[in-house]
C-alpha cells in the first residue's frame, strides 16, 4: 500500500496508518495554522538531534531575514522586490521528536506573533497539493481560463463572501511555472538546453521512414519541416493559389517562421511547409523552395514559368508541346507529365499570360488567421523561448488541421465555394472576377455588362 502524500508503501495497513499519524499529523497542523494566519513558514536548519532520543527541527517565517546576494544576477529584479523583509521575525515553530517504546512522541511550540511587517497574502507560495491539484487538470488538457475560472469562483462562499487564498490569486505565469516544474506538454523538450534539443529531435526524426525535416543547420540557423500530410495537400490543392509569409514571436532568438500555405477546398487556408531561420533574404527563400521540389523540378518549373510569362500565342503552343514530349519521354517525369497534360494543357487559358487577363486573391485573411491561430491557441499567448516548443506547437496545429478536414467531409458537402461556383456556372460568359470588401464582382458577356456583388445564382 502507498501513502497518497509521499508515496511511501507498506505492506500492511498498520504500517501505513502509522506512517501518517506520525509523519503527516503535523504536516497537518501546520498546513491548517498557516491558512488561518495567512503565512508560511519553512525549514530553518535539518533536523538537529539533542540526544540519543530526541531531536528538534526549527520553522521559521518564510520572509524572515535577507535574500540571498549574487554577484552577477542574470534576472531582472522584480517590480514587487524581493519577498524576504531583511529582518527577523519572531514567528516560529519548534518541533521537538522523542522515541519512546511506545512509539515516537511529538511536542510543539508555536509563537504566532509576527513584528515589523504585515501578512500580505501575495507573497505566499502555491501549497504543494495546490499545485499537485493544478497540475493534474493541466496534464488532462484542461485549458488555462477554465482554471483560472475555478480558482477564483471557489473564493465565493454561500454568502457571496470572499475569502482570499493564495490559489484565488492564481495567474497565468504560475500555471506556466507549474506546466514547467512538472513537465506538461514538454514531449518535445529532450535536452535543458533549446539547441542540443532541438539537434537530438532532429536526429530522432531522421530515423523514421515519413522523415517530416527536409532539411536541418544549426550554424547560420535553418529548419525545413514538411510532413507526408502536408505534402499529399500541396500535390492536392497546390495548383492555384500558394501563400508565402513570415511571423515573429514564436522564440526568443528572432528566428522567422515561414510559412507556405494553400487554399483547400472548403475555402481554408492550409499550411503546408515551414521554415524556421534566423535570414530573411532572397537565398533562404532559393534554398527553402529549393528543398520543397524533388529531383528535377527546378529546370521543370523554370520552363513551365518562362511559357506562363510568354505573350505569343505561338511561341506558347510550340514551348508546351515540346516540354510535354520531353517529360513523357523520360521516365523520371513522364507521370509528371501526364498530370500536366490532364490538369493544365487542356485549360491553358486559365494560367498563361497569352489567355489569363485578371487573377486577384487576398492572402493577407488566411496567413493572418493562421499566424493568430498559432500564437494564441497552440502557444497560449505567450512569447516562446523555445524553439523545441515552438515546433511542438507547429506540429499540433497540423495535427488539428488533419482533424478538422476529416470532419468536414462529414459536416460539409463536397462542394465548390461561393467564388468557385460563380466561376464555374458562368464560365464561358465570365470577363473579370475580383475581390472587394462587399464580395465578390463578377462581370458577364450576356446582355451588356452586369456586376453582382456577394450574390449566388
Amino acid at each position: 500500500m502507498e501513502c497518497n502524500l509521499c508515496n511511501k508503501k507498506y505492506k500492511l495497513p498498520q504500517s501505513l496508518y502509522k506512517h501518517q499519524r506520525v509523519k503527516h499529523y503535523f504536516n497537518n497542523w501546520k498546513l491548517d495554522i498557516e491558512d488561518k494566519h495567512k503565512c508560511m513558514f519553512v525549514k530553518q536548519t535539518s533536523e538537529q538531534k539533542i540526544n540519543s532520543n530526541s531531536c528538534k527541527t526549527y520553522y521559521v517565517y518564510h520572509r524572515a531575514f535577507f535574500a540571498r546576494q549574487v554577484a552577477n544576477p542574470k534576472r531582472t529584479p522584480k517590480n514587487s522586490g524581493s519577498n524576504k523583509i531583511g529582518r527577523a521575525c519572531p514567528a516560529s515553530i519548534t518541533l521537538t521528536k522523542v522515541e519512546s517504546t511506545a512509539g515516537p512522541k511529538f511536542k510543539v511550540h508555536f509563537f504566532p506573533m509576527h513584528v515589523g511587517h504585515q501578512l500580505e497574502i501575495g507573497r505566499l507560495l502555491l501549497k504543494k497539493c495546490d499545485r499537485n491539484m493544478i497540475a493534474g487538470k493541466l496534464s488532462e488538457g484542461v485549458s488555462f481560463q477554465r482554471v483560472l475560472d475555478d480558482a477564483r469562483n471557489s473564493a465565493l462562499s454561500d454568502s457571496s463572501d470572499v475569502n482570499v487564498k493564495r490559489l484565488h490569486l492564481l495567474e497565468q505565469k504560475d500555471l506556466h511555472n507549474i506546466k514547467r516544474d512538472y513537465g506538461i506538454n514538454h514531449s518535445m523538450k529532450l535536452h535543458d538546453n533549446d539547441a542540443i534539443s532541438v539537434m537530438l529531435w532532429v536526429t530522432k526524426m531522421s530515423k523514421y521512414e515519413d522523415n517530416p525535416v527536409l532539411y536541418y543547420k544549426d550554424d547560420d540557423f535553418i529548419l525545413i519541416i514538411m510532413s507526408h500530410y502536408q505534402e499529399e495537400k500541396f500535390l492536392e490543392f497546390g495548383k492555384s493559389n500558394v501563400c508565402v509569409d513570415g511571423t515573429h514571436g514564436l522564440n526568443s532568438y528572432n528566428f522567422q517562421l515561414f510559412t507556405i500555405l494553400i487554399i483547400d477546398n472548403y475555402g481554408s487556408g492550409m499550411p503546408v511547409a515551414f521554415c524556421f531561420s534566423n535570414r530573411e533574404d532572397t537565398l533562404l527563400f532559393v534554398h527553402y523552395f529549393n528543398c520543397i521540389k524533388n529531383k528535377k523540378k527546378e529546370l521543370i518549373f523554370n520552363t513551365l514559368k518562362v511559357l506562363q510569362t510568354e505573350i505569343d500565342l505561338t511561341k506558347f503552343s510550340a514551348g508546351l508541346e515540346n516540354m510535354v514530349r520531353d517529360l513523357e519521354n523520360d521516365p523520371d517525369t513522364s507521370e509528371f507529365g501526364q498530370y500536366l497534360v490532364n490538369t493544365y494543357v487542356a485549360r491553358a487559358e486559365k494560367w498563361a499570360y497569352c489567355f489569363r487577363q485578371y487573377l486577384g486573391i487576398n492572402t493577407n485573411m488566411y496567413l493572418e488567421a493562421l499566424h493568430k491561430k498559432t500564437k494564441y491557441t497552440y502557444l497560449e499567448g505567450k512569447k516562446c523561448q523555445r524553439l523545441d516548443k515552438s515546433v511542438h506547437a507547429l506540429f499540433n496545429l497540423m495535427r488539428d488541421i488533419y482533424f478538422e478536414s476529416r470532419i468536414k467531409v462529414y459536416e460539409l458537402p463536397s462542394e465548390l465555394t461561393i467564388n468557385q461556383k460563380l466561376t464555374a456556372k458562368y464560365e464561358d460568359k465570365l470577363i473579370i472576377t475580383s475581390n472587394t470588401k462587399k464580395g465578390p464582382i463578377i462581370c458577364f458577356r450576356d446582355s451588356g455588362p452586369k456586376i453582382l456583388r456577394g450574390i449566388l445564382l
